[in-house]
């Protein structure tokens, strides 16, 4: 068996690393990303139904950006024990929401769960981009209305 010499050991390294260098060339740079269990500070949201929304058996994502970007929203949706199946954005598309502002997101309510209690808590989860990040955050949302009580205690009521 022959031994490779020191100067074909040091050629074949070389050579190695300057593959991984061309390959991480090509590599996407990576986006800084916030938590995905929560919005970056700054960001904040909430449920609400609001008198409008009834008929519709329709529902708000409130977003305030207090952040000093641009905040755009893509994919919003809500998951509740209480509903039967996930709250989604009536709008496809994306929502672009300036420092300072604040932007009601419609979601479409699905039918309630009878057999869930009806006090319960609402995640959120929404795809977003701040700045140069791109993130999808999932967390738990409130409803300062409590209106997914009432509507779950309304429609499940068997008197």
């Amino acid at each position: 068996m022959r031994r490779r010499t020191t100067r074909q050991r040091g050629a074949a390294l070389l050579a190695g690393a300057l593959a991984m260098l061309a390959l991480a060339g090509c590599a996407e740079a990576p986006h800084p990303s916030p938590s995905a269990t929560a919005l970056p500070i700054g960001i904040t949201a909430s449920v609400v139904q609001l008198a409008g929304d009834v008929a519709t058996r329709q529902a708000q994502v409130q977003i305030h950006n207090a952040a000093d970007d641009a905040l755009v929203i893509g994919k919003v949706e809500l998951e509740d024990d209480r509903l039967d199946g996930l709250a989604e954005r009536v709008v496809a598309g994306e929502t672009d929401i300036a420092p300072g502002r604040t932007v009601d997101i419609r979601v479409q309510l699905p039918a309630v769960n009878c057999d869930a209690a009806d006090e319960g808590t609402t995640m959120l989860e929404v795809k977003f981009t701040l700045g140069a990040a791109d993130s999808i955050a999932r967390m738990a949302v409130a409803d300062s209305l409590g209106f997914l009580s009432d509507l779950h205690r309304r429609e499940c009521s068997t008197g």
